[in-house]
C-alpha cells in the first residue's frame, strides 16, 4: 500500500485567487487551487493508493474575506468547514490565529466540519467538544495510521485572555513523548500534525530563531522517537526534507502550495519508502466548488 500524507496549513482564510488589492486582481495562490491539486491527488484512492488530507491550522484568521466575515457577516462562518469538507479533510489542527476572535465564533466556524479537530496539548477546563479528541486513527486493509495534533503553546503568550478562557497548552514535545508511544502500540504509522514551526535549520541543525517554545519542531524530531512523518506550519516556510529519517513537510501560506508525504508499505505493514515533496499550485485552475 502507498499512503499519501496531503496537507494545506496557513491558508489564512486566501479562499479565492486573489490578494484583495483590486477588484480583477488574480493570484498564483489560493484554497481553491490547491482543492483543484488535493482533487487529482486523490483521484484514486483504494486499498493500493490510501490518501489522507490534512489541514494543519490559521484557516480562518488572516484575509480581508475573514475579517468581512468575522465582523459584518457572522452567518458565514460555517462556510470555512464546509469547505474544508468539500477538500475530503480526514483531520485539522487549530492554528494560533483560530483563537482570535473567541471560542464561540470559533465554535460557529466549525459547526459544519465532518472530520476531527485534534487538540492533544491543548486542556480545555469546561470540556467543550472542539478540544476533546487528541488524535485519531484510520484504517484501511488492516493498516492503520494515527494522526497526533498539536498547536504551538505560545498561543497563551499572545492572544487575550478573553478569548481563550479556560484553555491551557501544554508543551508539545512533552505531550508527544507520552502520546506517541501510545499510538504505535494502536497503529502502524504515526503521524504528527503540529502548528508550529522548526527551530533549527535541517541540515546543520543550527538555531534559525529564538529558542523560546514558540516552534518546536526539531526538538520534537530530536526528542521523541516514534515519529513517522511530521506536518509543521506556522512560519510560512515552503519545505520538504528528511529529518533524521522522518519525511517533513511545510506548505507555506494562503494556499500557494500542497504538501505531500508518501510513505509505501510491504505486506508486513512497515514503512519500506518515504518521501517528502511541496508542490505548486500556480499552474492549476481554481476549482469552481
Amino acid at each position: 500500500m502507498q499512503i499519501k500524507l496531503i496537507s494545506t496549513s496557513d491558508v489564512h482564510g486566501y479562499l479565492a485567487p486573489t490578494d484583495y488589492s483590486r477588484r480583477d486582481h488574480v493570484a498564483p495562490f489560493s484554497l481553491s487551487r490547491a482543492a483543484t491539486l488535493i482533487a487529482q491527488l486523490t483521484q484514486q484512492d483504494d486499498d493500493q493508493v490510501w490518501p489522507i488530507v490534512i489541514d494543519n491550522g490559521d484557516y480562518v484568521q488572516g484575509s480581508p474575506l475573514t475579517y468581512f466575515i468575522a465582523r459584518r457577516h457572522r452567518a458565514l462562518a460555517p462556510l470555512y468547514s464546509q469547505l474544508a469538507n468539500c477538500n475530503h479533510v480526514a483531520a485539522g489542527v487549530l492554528g494560533n490565529h483560530e483563537f482570535n476572535y473567541g471560542l464561540d465564533y470559533l465554535d460557529l466556524c466549525e459547526s459544519s466540519r465532518h472530520y476531527p479537530m485534534l487538540t492533544a496539548n491543548i486542556h480545555d477546563d469546561q470540556q467543550r467538544t472542539l478540544f476533546s479528541q487528541p488524535y485519531t486513527i484510520l484504517e484501511r486493509a488492516g493498516v492503520k495510521v494515527a494522526i497526533l495534533g498539536l498547536t504551538t503553546q505560545f498561543v497563551s503568550r499572545w492572544e487575550q485572555p478573553k478569548n481563550i478562557a479556560g484553555l491551557h497548552f501544554e508543551d508539545v514535545v512533552e505531550c508527544a513523548k507520552r502520546w506517541v508511544p501510545k499510538l504505535h502500540e494502536l497503529a502502524d504509522v504515526v503521524v504528527v500534525a503540529y502548528h508550529g514551526g522548526l527551530e533549527r535549520d535541517p541540515q546543520t541543525n543550527a538555531p534559525t530563531e529564538r529558542l523560546n517554545g514558540e516552534t518546536r519542531g526539531s526538538a520534537l524530531l530530536m526528542d521523541v522517537p516514534g515519529i513517522d512523518a511530521m506536518i509543521p506550519g506556522h512560519p510560512h516556510r515552503k519545505l520538504a526534507v528528511p529529518i533524521n529519517g522522518v519525511p517533513v513537510t511545510q506548505p507555506g501560506m494562503k494556499g500557494a502550495n500542497v504538501g505531500v508525504i508518501t510513505l509505501d508499505m510491504n505486506e508486513q505493514r512497515q514503512i519500506i519508502r518515504r518521501e517528502p515533496n511541496v508542490l505548486s499550485v500556480k499552474e492549476t485552475q481554481p476549482n469552481a466548488d
